[in-house]
């Protein structure tokens, strides 16, 4: 068996180099520093703990190991960062009046 998913809300940020997620995300799943980095924001430069984690998105697309960042995020647990919507191709667009995000990866 895979790893226990757990779901959270998560916003996609293409002005975003990696992908970062929450206090809230490293408590609820229990997850333990693997190192730390500097981290540039709009509030300055930082350290903060990096994480592994696996990350599986809505249409199943899944990502077994990836290198996040913890940090503050406003409205959402993650921050999904170009990390992840450069592996394939990234789309948005507007489907009867909704704003629809596709993401694929390439065979």
């Amino acid at each position: 068996d895979g790893p226990t998913l757990v779901e959270f809300d998560a916003i996609w940020d293409t002005g975003a180099s990696a992908s970062v997620i929450s206090q809230s995300v490293v408590q609820k799943c229990s997850l333990q520093p693997t190192g730390q980095t500097k981290v540039y924001t709009a509030s300055g430069e930082d350290t903060c703990n990096t994480y592994l984690v696996c990350i599986s998105l809505p249409n199943e697309v899944g990502f077994p190991v990836v290198r996040v960042t913890e940090g503050k995020l406003n409205g959402a647990d993650m921050l999904i960062g170009m990390d992840l919507i450069g592996v394939g191709d990234f789309a948005v667009s507007n489907f009867q009046g909704t704003t629809v995000f596709l993401i694929a990866t390439l065979p």
